[in-house]
């Protein structure tokens, strides 16, 4: 993690950012055990909450703009336009088309495939299935770093795309959803869904993004474009939580010890249980992905809690 991120989650949470005689790795690890072990200090206000109250504010300014303080005899400077604006939430227009998706869907899974061909599991083997029922079928053994770059590029595309079409249908509602509990609560857990999903946006960007983090994301982001909710779910367990069938402690003891130490690699890592920064932007990909089956419905038998999205 570069010096400048470590230095501001330091001050986020009243820490001092060195000290005496502290080297910048020393800072670092200091920086994971706070986030360990004091994720909500009180020096980390709830987001959510203060998203809440940006909404309140808004609300306010809505209010007396609306007509309360504008005298009877100049009803025409009443802006309707921008006293709904200040209700809307922060977005920005990134939209793809059936083919672009389509072609990103076919790239992410070559690149599964061409990463975890081998594996097993059913999130994995239907991503690679989708692979080879490609139209134009390419060796993978011939994808270079520029089809890296690529792979990273359509998950910020995509990313943001479901950003953005979350972000636009809370602002295509009407003035009396948006001021409701349940209308300030999606727009505050959208605003707080931003703010989590930053600091992968950020990593991706700089191409930073760990192998096995990526991996899991291209799996995840295959399925979901494919509408197989459920696969993709797994997919998103596996990244949350890991697969490992025992505790990392478990492997220190008993007559099982190597073969139990075998198992530990990128692929069980619980990454949700590495610092408070991973935690919250994998809990933004599971809003992202409730989001989408709400957006782009799927068969029943491929979709998560469907009762529940339905209506």
């Amino acid at each position: 993690m570069p010096r400048k991120e470590v230095v501001r989650l330091l001050r986020e949470r009243n820490q001092p950012i060195r000290l005496f005689g502290e080297s910048d790795y020393d800072t670092f690890q200091r920086l994971k055990r706070v986030q360990l072990l004091e994720p909500e200090s009180k020096g980390l206000r709830n987001d959510l909450i203060a998203a809440l109250d940006k909404l309140d504010d808004a609300e306010d300014e809505e209010f007396y703009t609306s007509g309360r303080g504008v005298p009877a005899s100049e009803p025409h400077c009443i802006d309707s336009s921008s006293a709904s604006s200040t209700l809307d939430v922060k977005t920005k227009d990134n939209t793809l088309t059936v083919e672009e998706l389509e072609k990103m869907k076919i790239d992410l899974a070559r690149y599964v495939t061409l990463k975890e061909g081998t594996a097993t599991d059913d999130a994995t083997t239907a991503v690679v299935s989708i692979s080879k029922l490609a139209p134009d079928s390419v060796c993978i053994s011939d994808f270079d770093e520029g089809f890296h770059d690529q792979v990273i590029d359509h998950t910020l595309r995509y990313l943001k795309f479901l950003l953005s079409k979350w972000g636009h249908a809370l602002n295509t509602r009407t003035k009396e959803e948006k001021l409701s509990y349940s209308g300030k609560m999606a727009s505050a857990t959208y605003t707080q869904t931003v703010e989590y999903i930053k600091p992968l946006l950020r990593t991706l960007q700089n191409n930073r993004c760990k192998n096995d983090i990526l991996n899991s994301l291209v799996k995840i982001m295959v399925l979901m474009i494919d509408r197989n909710y459920l696969k993709a779910n797994d997919a998103y367990l596996e990244l949350a939580i890991g697969n490992a069938p025992w505790p990392l402690g478990v492997t220190n003891h008993g007559i099982h010890s190597r073969t139990a130490q075998e198992k530990i690699y990128a692929k069980n890592v619980a990454h949700v249980l590495n610092d408070e920064t991973q935690r919250k932007y994998i809990q933004a990909i599971k809003r992202l992905m409730t989001q989408c089956q709400k957006f782009f419905p799927s068969d029943p038998s491929k979709s998560v809690n469907y009762m529940g999205t339905v209506g």
